[in-house]
């Protein structure tokens, strides 16, 4: 009997100190006009950088910015949500700036890119009046520009910065271990990259490049063509090994390098799966014909990217049914939340829905975590309802909702932030786990007052009604096995009688552990010294199951015999 309990038991997901999850703090983003955040990262030592959009005026605490219209900015906050440094970025004769992406490299520097659409032919990012970017004229080629930049996550200045190949467009971006950058976007005339040319085919639809830079400098440039817009494209490098490009697209053909396929009927949407090694060779094409798809939902159809090349495509639906492949998902409220998931061949695995009767659930955010799934939503009308055995209120026209669910879409938990006051009420906008699997979640709040348990943030300028930013940082007590990462060291033997040994030990130098038992109950904690081989002394403990976990994200279970 003991033998076929230790077989079975790798196959459960065990919950650590089960609990409400908990807000740690939450910070407010207050302005003389609208301000909403856009992205958010964190770096190894759980910094936190916010890029977002002002208008006239905003308070970052102790700094404040100003414009004379609108401005984006970048700010770095410490782990407590403490502001360290906040920038401007100005646009002249730009009519918008679009951030398409914000990564933290391998040395905890800042990459950044998007586009600039322009009012004419020429104008300029102004990065905290240090640095400007300037386009160039260039008639009759259109009015939108692909940029990047570099940004030293110290100072908060600019490295470097490139743009203007000629009418181009940056919609995605990754980093792979090397700190090699991939770059994503579109040209309609032929452009010239570091002196490589990327012809502008004569085949309808756009042209598209995928790129690859170590700092400043291109290593290759590979073009290749739709006949149609791809709808929410992403790259990512996956395991170091491979790079994808995931979007949905009304496209009949695709062709790159020498490789061409047919997917048929235009009025299909498709989800599309591009693999290249990172040299930029082919490596395989995939795409799964009618893929879900609303134009009339609030939350439009979106892609994500998980780890291990996992894709999801996720958001809302109005109608009384919406058909993913084989399975028929009934609408329970109003509008409903879908998530459907792809293998990294493109092929359905599943698809599920959330629903609550007589309102309407929106899906403004979402990631994955080893594993589990993480939405960040909102729910109205007024009134209240029930979501996993836990009461939510609706005070105003919107209440933020977090939702965190395992692998198989089971509820693990649900947390709300609640709106005080008849405005718009928040929601959220952005999810971000930091390397302690602690969470932080940004929105907007249009209301006299908003609470995360016990801290309550006020709208300091309660005369408007304008759009304010919220941060705030949410512990997870529902951690299971599969939140940790287990890359970083192995422990045996395991089951163990006496020794309990760590190889690995580099990556968890000057950690602190702590060995709990299934009940959350800490036996012992310490800190990790600098010794090649470390053991731990584990024969006093009883017969049972353990979890060794450090503060920088390594969990491991264990079996005393």
């Amino acid at each position: 009997m003991k033998k076929i309990f230790l077989i079975l038991l790798p196959f459960f997901t065990i919950y650590l100190n089960a609990q409400t999850p908990s807000w740690s703090w939450a910070k407010s983003m207050n302005g003389t006009d609208i301000n909403y955040i856009t992205k958010t990262v964190t770096d190894s030592q759980n910094n936190i950088y916010i890029l977002g959009r002002f208008y006239l005026g905003i308070n970052f605490q102790t700094i404040s910015l100003t414009t004379n219209y609108s401005a984006n900015y970048l700010t770095k906050f410490d782990p407590s949500g403490n502001v360290i440094w906040a920038k401007k970025i100005e646009n002249g004769g730009v009519n918008n700036i679009i951030f398409s992406f914000l990564k933290i490299d391998i040395n905890d520097n800042i990459l950044m890119g998007g586009y600039a659409s322009l009012n004419t032919f020429s104008g300029n990012i102004n990065y905290n009046d240090e640095t400007s970017i300037y386009f160039e004229p260039t008639p009759n080629l259109g009015n939108s520009r692909y940029f990047s930049m570099k940004i030293d996550a110290t100072t908060g200045s600019a490295d470097w910065y490139d743009t203007d190949f000629g009418k181009s467009s940056l919609y995605s971006g990754d980093i792979d271990n090397s700190n090699n950058y991939y770059f994503f976007g579109d040209y309609n005339v032929s452009i010239s990259i570091e002196g490589t040319l990327l012809q502008s085919t004569t085949a309808s639809g756009a042209d598209f490049y995928i790129l690859k830079k170590n700092n400043n400098n291109l290593i290759w440039a590979e073009p290749f063509n739709f006949n149609c817009i791809l709808l929410d494209p992403k790259i990512k490098v996956i395991n170091n090994q491979n790079l994808v490009l995931v979007a949905k697209t009304f496209s009949e053909d695709f062709s790159f390098q020498n490789n061409s396929f047919h997917m048929g009927n235009t009025n299909i949407p498709k989800l599309i799966l591009l693999k290249l090694d990172l040299n930029g060779n082919f490596i395989s094409f995939n795409y799964y014909v009618d893929c879900p798809f609303d134009s009339n939902a609030s939350s439009q159809d979106n892609c994500y990217i998980d780890e291990d090349g996992s894709i999801f495509l996720y958001g809302t639906f109005i109608d009384n049914t919406l058909q993913i492949g084989s399975t028929t998902l009934n609408k329970i409220g109003t509008e409903d939340i879908y998530v459907s998931k792809f293998n990294s061949n493109a092929n359905l695995l599943w698809a599920k829905s959330i629903g609550v009767q007589n309102f309407e659930l929106n899906a403004d955010c979402f990631i994955t975590h080893n594993g589990n799934i993480l939405i960040g939503s909102d729910f109205n009308p007024i009134g209240n309802f029930t979501i996993n055995n836990s009461n939510y209120v609706c005070n105003g026209a919107f209440t933020s909702l977090f939702i965190k669910l395992d692998a198989d879409f089971n509820y693990i938990w649900t947390k709300s932030a609640t709106g005080i006051g008849n405005q718009n009420g928040n929601y959220p906008n952005t999810l971000t786990y930091n390397n302690q699997n602690e969470i932080i979640m940004t929105g907007v709040y249009n209301c006299e007052n908003i609470s995360f348990d016990n801290f309550n943030l006020l709208d300091t300028n309660s005369t408007n009604s304008y759009n304010k930013s919220f941060f705030a940082k949410l512990i997870d007590n529902n951690l299971t096995t599969t939140d940790f990462n287990k890359n970083l060291a192995t422990m045996y033997p395991n089951p163990v009688n006496d020794n309990l040994s760590i190889s690995g030990i580099e990556n968890l130098k000057g950690t602190s552990y702590s060995i709990t038992d299934t009940s959350g109950r800490i036996i012992n904690n310490g800190i990790i010294t600098d010794s090649s081989n470390y053991s731990f002394e584990v024969s006093n403990l009883k017969t049972g199951i353990y979890f060794f976990t450090t503060n920088n994200g390594f969990c491991q279970k264990f079996i005393k015999e």
